[in-house]
């Protein structure tokens, strides 16, 4: 009898501690990936085809607590944010720079002149007067890919630029958490359950 219930105790402590460790999986405390999202900063890099890189984490929590982080100067993240129907608001900064030189085939005694230029990204109309130098027609093509990727755990957006002039200075990603689920208390009750019967089997026995 002793021998049984000693095995019956050692066997609900075992079912409780399953069922501990169960509830903290289903029922895991986002605060801390928020906070080390918060911190990240951005990383850049250029590929192997000189195409400039850069990712942060994705800043994910409920509305009001990204409300509560975006700078009050970004008018239109709040507004976006304060949108019901908004889940996810990214916010992006570029620069393009290009350095170039232009050959002409010949010009005139004052450089006098007028050319164009178009590397398939960017394109004008250059024309040289006497005391001026006029850009018409400047045209800057620019085109990214944006995606989402899981590295530790955590949400990163990832922008690419096609744009081999183009670089990224500045991303903040918001997004809307999902609500969470009601706890999922079933696994544990079920354990506690099977571990209560086969207890008090071995107590009557």
């Amino acid at each position: 009898m002793i021998k049984n219930n000693l095995g019956a105790i050692v066997l609900i402590l075992l079912i409780c501690g399953l069922s501990f460790f169960a509830y903290n999986l289903t029922n895991k405390d986002t605060s801390n990936d928020f906070e080390k999202a918060l911190a990240d900063s951005l990383k850049t890099w250029r590929d192997k085809d000189s195409l400039h890189n850069a990712s942060i984490s994705s800043l994910e929590a409920d509305r009001k607590t990204l409300l509560e982080v975006v700078d009050k100067k970004d008018k239109e993240i709040l507004e976006l944010l304060n949108n019901p129907k908004v889940k996810e608001v990214t916010k992006i900064k570029i620069v393009t720079k290009l350095d170039s030189v232009l050959i002409a085939d010949s010009i005139g005694e004052d450089c006098r002149g007028q050319w164009e230029f178009d590397n398939g990204w960017i394109s004008a109309d250059i024309r040289v007067h006497r005391d001026t130098l006029e850009f018409k027609h400047l045209t800057v093509k620019n085109e990214l890919l944006v995606s989402h990727e899981e590295v530790n755990n955590t949400s990163v957006i990832h922008i690419k630029q096609q744009n081999p002039y183009t670089s990224t200075l500045y991303i903040k990603d918001y997004v809307v958490a999902h609500p969470k689920a009601k706890k999922n208390r079933w696994l544990k009750n079920l354990l506690i359950g099977i571990g209560v019967g086969v207890a008090t089997g071995l107590i009557v026995r």
